[in-house]
């Protein structure tokens, strides 16, 4: 089964890819009108939102609202950040599909959960994202 998508570092630099079902997201060769999001490509897509929370502790990522107040007929593609204090780089994390264990995005908005996720992290814990509109569901 080939890849469908994915939000890596190639070549110092993060790139997101996503293509139709039945392509492979790595073979370059996929025609433009199946590729459904390419970071490197010149039509990028329009963002709905961004930002950054800051959690100075545990109690602060133990199911919170990060992101309210949307009013969306569908759940946006978003990408996350994550940095714990110290940490050298910041991890990347595409969602694409509306939830995951860490990580609730809704209509109305991103719920996040990571009481027992990232074992060491480091406070304050920064999650960075961006909410594009493009929708994962209808």
């Amino acid at each position: 089964m080939s890849r469908r998508g994915y939000f890596e570092n190639q070549n110092g630099k993060f790139r997101l890819r996503i293509v139709e079902d039945g392509y492979d997201v790595d073979d370059e060769t996929t025609p433009a009108n199946k590729v459904i999001i390419d970071s490197d490509a010149i039509r990028t897509p329009s963002v709905l939102q961004s930002g950054m929370y800051t959690a100075n502790n545990a109690n602060q990522l133990d199911g919170r609202w990060i992101v309210s107040g949307w009013d969306l007929p569908y759940i946006p593609l978003c990408t996350f950040l994550f940095h714990g204090d110290g940490d050298l780089y910041w991890f990347p994390y595409a969602i694409i599909t509306g939830t995951t264990d860490l990580l609730r995005v809704t209509s109305d908005g991103i719920y996040v959960r990571m009481t027992d996720a990232f074992g060491l992290r480091r406070f304050p814990f920064r999650i960075r994202w961006v909410a594009y509109r493009i929708p994962v569901t209808p």
